[in-house]
C-alpha cells in the first residue's frame, strides 16, 4: 500500500477548474475525489510494480496538487511536459529517477495512469510520442 503524506494545501474546486479548461478534459471522478483527499503530497513506500513491463516497477517519490503557487503542481508541470507526453495525457506525479506518473484524458483508455521514461522521450520529435510509448500502471 501506498502512504502518501497529504500537501498542506486545501483541495479547491476553483484550481481544479482552472486545471481542466488548461487541459481541455475533465478529469475522471475518482481522480477528482483523490484530489480533494490530497491535492498533491509525497509519497512513502512507494514501490509500484508494473503488469507485463519491461520496467518491472519504480518507486513513486509524489503526487502533484492544484494549487498554482506549488512548485510541484500540475499547471506547471503540464507546461513543462505538454509537448513531451501523448496529447491528452496529463503529468500527476513523479517518481524518484524523474519519471512522469501520467493521466489519460484521450477518449480511448480514459482514466488509466501511465509511467512516461524519460530515457526513452529522445527517440521522438516533440509531440511525436502516443500513448502505446509509455508504460501501463493502472
Amino acid at each position: 500500500m501506498i502512504d502518501i503524506k497529504s500537501n498542506s494545501r486545501r483541495f479547491n474546486h476553483k484550481d481544479l477548474e482552472r486545471v481542466e479548461k488548461k487541459v481541455g478534459a475533465s478529469f475522471p471522478q475518482e481522480y477528482v475525489n483523490f484530489l480533494r483527499k490530497y491535492n498533491g503530497g509525497e509519497v512513502e513506500n512507494s514501490i509500484v510494480e508494473l503488469p507485463l513491463e519491461e520496467i518491472e516497477s519504480f518507486i513513486l517519490s509524489s503526487f502533484f496538487g492544484t494549487r498554482v503557487e506549488d512548485i510541484n503542481d500540475i499547471l506547471s508541470c503540464y507546461a513543462t511536459f505538454e509537448n513531451r507526453i501523448p496529447k491528452g495525457c496529463v503529468p500527476i506525479g513523479r517518481d524518484v529517477g524523474g519519471n512522469i506518473i501520467c493521466l489519460n484524458l484521450n477518449t480511448e483508455k480514459y482514466g488509466a495512469i501511465f509511467l512516461w521514461d524519460h530515457d526513452t522521450e529522445l527517440d521522438f520529435d516533440e509531440n511525436e510520442m502516443d500513448i502505446q510509448d509509455l508504460y501501463y500502471v493502472a
